[in-house]
Parts: structure tokens; sequence; C-alpha cells
């Protein structure tokens, strides 16, 4: 095999195993979430395992304004999107490319009837409840942040494969604000009768509920397995072959 040919290889595996790492991290999640048992704050930390609180969300020190919606939240996470193709619907991820996207945290208290936990973790599963589409500059909404618009208009300004295209921007954005209700997955312990999650355990927060971010998480577990094995095994039979 030549240099370039045996890089290519390596790169096809590369990427296909990439794939399976992701979805393994997805199936395991949905496994924690399926096994895990919901519990009172006051109980948590009496478990080994990993357990689930469910509470109301309150500020612990301080506090974020989220970028699209300019919300006062505790965490946020957005994306903002080009169209590929017209017609393409805001609420689906076909026919969109990403242009940015972040996320971010503070520490936060969730308390149910029993006493409360103290939460500090950037692992949060959001819904995105803010979503915007735009097709030109002057309609992105005045809360949208200076950093942000300048995407935006980037996106609008770039040229497109395509001479009847429709340009439009999607701006998505999903927040955990006080008084939200979440749950949270993770093992915790007991410390001045505040509930902490173990620091060296992994923590993972939804503002779903546990049915809605199981759906959540496998169509792209699956999606990501099946073109991952795809990937991998097809270059590795077809250098089998080539061997032979």
């Amino acid at each position: 095999m030549e240099i370039q040919e045996i890089l290519a290889v390596f790169a096809v595996i590369g990427g296909g195993t990439y794939l399976l790492y992701g979805s393994s991290k997805k199936f395991y999640k949905i496994w924690l979430l399926k096994k895990s048992n919901k519990v009172e704050i006051h109980n948590a930390a009496s478990n080994d395992n990993f357990v689930r609180i469910h509470g109301t969300v309150h500020e612990f020190k301080d506090i974020l304004r989220s970028p699209i919606g300019g919300e006062k939240c505790l965490a946020y996470e957005y994306d903002i999107a080009k169209n590929t193709k017209n017609g393409a619907m805001k609420s689906s991820d076909v026919w969109w490319k990403s242009l940015d996207n972040g996320k971010e945290s503070v520490e936060f208290i969730v308390e149910d009837h029993t006493g409360k936990a103290h939460i500090n973790s950037n692992e949060i599963s959001l819904e995105y409840n803010t979503i915007h589409m735009v097709s030109n500059v002057s309609e992105i909404p005045n809360t949208v942040t200076e950093d942000i618009i300048r995407s935006a208009k980037k996106g609008l300004e770039s040229k497109s494969g395509s001479r009847n295209l429709k340009k439009k921007i999607r701006f998505k954005e999903g927040t955990i604000q006080p008084d939200d209700s979440i749950f949270v997955l993770g093992k915790f312990d007991n410390e001045n009768g505040i509930l902490n999650v173990d620091s060296d355990e992994r923590i993972y927060i939804s503002d779903k509920t546990v049915g809605e971010e199981i759906k959540y998480l496998r169509k792209p577990a699956i999606n990501s397995f099946i073109f991952g094995f795809i990937l991998v095994s097809v270059t590795v039979i077809g250098v089998a072959v080539n061997l032979l």
C-alpha cells in the first residue's frame, strides 16, 4: 500500500472509532438512567450507587445572562446555524450547518421537600426552549449579544452553493433558570447538611423527564454506532482483501 493509502485508512478507522466511542458514552448514560433509582435528596448520600434526585433550582452565588434570549439563568447552551437547503424546518437539524455553539454553567442549588443539594457540573443536557429563525440582520432579536450577531452576519454574507438558496439563520438556546425543575444523576455525599456531588464520579443533569432524556440520547447513539461500525468494518475488510 502507498503511504497516502495507509494514511487514508488510519483516518477512516480513526473517524469510525471516534463515532463508536461517542455512541458508547450515550448508551452508557441511557443504561445509567434506566438503572438508577429516584431518591429524595435527604437519602441520596446513603446510596453507594448512582441515583437520581429531582427538585427545584435556586441560585447559589453567581448568575448568568443567556447570549440569545438574554435570560437570567444558571446554565445555558446555544447553537447558531445556517440553512443548506430551502424549506429547512427550524425544529429539525436536517439541512442546517452549525456556525457557532457553546455552553456555560455556574454552581446552583437543587431543593426538594427533604433538603438541598449543591451542584457544580458542565455535564448538562438542555431542551432548546428558545428558537428564532431570521433571513436578515434587522430581524435578529435585540437580546442577542454582539459576538453571536457577528457569527450570524458571517452566515448571511457567506457564499452558498446554490443561487436559489434563500439564506436563513437559526438561533437555538436552552437554559436552566431559577425555579426550574430538573433531575441530577450522580453519586452524592453529605457535608454540613448540604448534599454535594461526589467529585470523583460522573454527574449528569437534565431539564427533561427521564423518558424524554432517554429518547433524546437513543437516536444519535444508534446512528453513531451504525456509521462508526460501517466505517471501521468496511475499511478493515477492504485492507484485508488487498493484502490477500
